[in-house]
């Protein structure tokens, strides 16, 4: 994976940009503040400009405590976002929902903005209000890319949200190999069977969602979690059973899924595959029960 070579600030923005200019006679402060967020989403450079030179306030936030930086990574306005951070644009802000502008960068997929910003100071571990921070949320959208920047610049793949759900938890729920990979490949201190608040596994996730290659890929990586049960005693055969996904029920099984296994309700697999009608996982498990 090649991941992005940041262009140094001193090419993406002049001398003339890191301002010293007389303050400005404007009286409607906040009426400038509108124009700094509006011209950084458009990607107006001379508008920024002017109204840095006039001493708008570079973090002039609204209601919502969105920021011209933030407006800048959201859109992908790169040299905005430089001559902002010249300019003393605070990397950090957070508005009231407690996204910053790496998460807004991460967010929509801006891997050069991301870069840049932790280069200059953005703290990769910074959560929103919901408990993510830009590793997870890179995970869940399938950026690999970013995925591997955030975990190069520290961030920590054993973190999770309020739920304990961590990035290799939302790569899998959302079927991201690539992710996955990248996770495995950059970080050491990831743990493939880590399980949430309500005890589910990556595996166990994997195999309900019915996503093959995930699944292998998990086995692979640690094959002893895999009677592993959650909070309500299931494992990953007996959510793939329930689910229908044959073959993974049939790739469990060669890797030596215990069948015999109940849930707290005292259900086997096959016990839920015959209440939810799933035939074919059915014949396949009484096959296995038969040897």
């Amino acid at each position: 994976m090649n991941l992005i070579k940041l262009t140094p600030l001193s090419v993406l923005i002049s001398a003339s940009l890191f301002l010293s200019a007389p303050v400005m006679a404007e009286d409607n402060v906040a009426d400038m503040g509108i124009q700094l967020r509006e011209a950084a989403t458009q990607g107006d450079i001379q508008k920024v400009k002017s109204l840095l030179q006039q001493k708008v306030s570079v973090d002039a936030a609204n209601e919502f405590g969105i920021t011209p930086l933030m407006r800048a990574a959201e859109e992908g306005k790169i040299e905005i976002a430089a001559m902002l951070m010249a300019n003393g644009a605070d990397v950090n802000a957070r508005t009231r929902a407690g996204l910053t502008p790496l998460i807004f960068a991460v967010e929509n997929g801006f891997a050069e903005i991301s870069a840049m910003l932790v280069e200059m100071g953005a703290n990769v571990h910074d959560r929103t209000r919901k408990g993510w921070d830009a590793l997870m949320i890179a995970s869940k959208l399938g950026y690999d890319v970013i995925v591997a920047q955030l975990l190069e610049f520290g961030a920590d793949a054993r973190a999770s949200d309020k739920n304990g759900d961590t990035a290799l938890m939302y790569a899998v729920d959302n079927g991201h190999l690539d992710v996955i990979n990248t996770i495995f490949k950059y970080s050491e201190t990831v743990e493939p069977c880590l399980a949430n608040k309500q005890g589910i596994t990556p595996l166990i996730r994997a195999s309900e969602k019915g996503n093959k290659q995930i699944v292998e890929l998990l086995l692979a990586k640690h094959k002893k979690s895999i009677d592993k049960q959650d909070n309500a005693g299931e494992t990953a055969l007996m959510s793939a059973a329930e689910a229908g996904n044959k073959d993974i029920v049939s790739m469990l099984l060669a890797n030596g899924a215990n069948v015999d296994l109940k849930n707290k309700e005292g259900k086997t697999a096959l016990n839920l595959a015959e209440e939810n009608k799933r035939d074919d996982v059915v014949q396949l498990l009484k096959e296995q029960l038969e040897k």
